[in-house]
């Protein structure tokens, strides 16, 4: 029986890589295919109408996840991806697509060797790894509540997966007059009674990791192109899992018509690169404001059309 503890989080993450090598052996990447990207003009292209203001509304809302802190959370600073299960040209080739997400929406790429805070896994077992890590890392991997960790397990999707959250305060406190001696602080972490108000908090979400689990029985016919968009889509919104994406979203790819987006879409981009622009300290529902007037502006539209 294992042992239920709470363990640091890079801790689990390195044992996930362990134990996918042992009991994946064998590389996972056959029916991944290297063939050319759907055309610029799929779907997910933007057309300025008057429906666009509806759409956007209704992307936001099927793509945000929400924390426990009432806020969409989002990675901070630099992130480390590790790839597994793919040949290395393959790898090679996600890691690139995340670097170039990242690096779109402020964020850096750590340098290579770093330790991963985000585990990207092609296996052919995905069911039997993720129960293997609900049950070795239970207090872990139910950090954002036992609900997410119980979809994570049972999802009969080709991707799943499950992240960790944390809620930061450093420098948003001293920026907005909120220094509180009854607040705890420890490497950037909160706890005790935090000032709030409506639409701000001093307190932000911050996510910390992320598991990815691909099921490479269902990944046939796809580019890397494709493949390597929807991984960064994914550990950049990471959105909520179980949910039904958006049709002009690459999230979409295992979803009706989704394999005619060869890429992703422009509404995806202009998501992220609202999404790491809002400020930081807001609620949702002003995050969500923030986002949308972002989206509307780069596509240039009025907020009243």
């Amino acid at each position: 029986m294992f042992q239920k503890t709470r363990v640091g989080l890079k801790t689990a993450l390195f044992a996930t890589w362990a134990l996918w090598a042992f009991q994946n052996a064998a590389p996972a990447f056959a029916q991944v295919a290297a063939g050319p990207a759907a055309p610029k003009s799929a779907p997910g292209e933007i057309v300025v109408n008057a429906r666009t203001q509806t759409i956007i509304d209704s992307f936001i809302d099927d793509v945000a996840d929400i924390s426990g802190e009432r806020q969409i959370p989002r990675w901070e600073g630099s992130i480390c991806p590790g790839i597994v299960g793919l040949e290395a040209a393959q790898a090679e080739y996600v890691n690139s697509r995340i670097g170039a997400a990242v690096q779109g929406v402020g964020l850096r790429l750590d340098r290579e060797g770093c330790d991963p805070s985000i585990f990207v896994i092609f296996t052919s077992g995905p069911e039997r790894v993720a129960r293997a890590l609900a049950e070795r890392y239970p207090i872990t991997l139910r950090a954002d509540g036992r609900a997410k960790l119980k979809r994570f397990v049972e999802a009969p999707a080709a991707a799943r997966w499950i992240t960790t959250t944390e809620t930061g305060v450093k420098g948003i406190a001293k920026a907005a007059g909120f220094a509180d001696p009854r607040l705890n602080l420890e490497n950037g972490v909160v706890s005790g009674n935090v000032p709030q108000s409506r639409i701000g908090t001093p307190a932000r979400a911050i996510t910390t990791s992320m598991v990815v689990l691909l099921d490479s029985t269902k990944l046939q016919g796809l580019s890397m192109r494709q493949l390597g968009d929807y991984i960064a889509m994914l550990v950049l919104a990471r959105p909520p899992l179980g949910s039904t994406p958006p049709s002009q979203s690459i999230l979409n790819l295992f979803g009706e018509g989704g394999r005619a987006l060869g890429q992703m879409t422009d509404f995806d981009l202009l998501y992220l690169r609202a999404l790491y622009a809002a400020p930081e300290n807001m609620k949702v529902n002003a995050q969500k404001s923030s986002i949308r007037h972002a989206m509307m502006k780069a596509a240039a539209l009025r907020p009243d059309q």
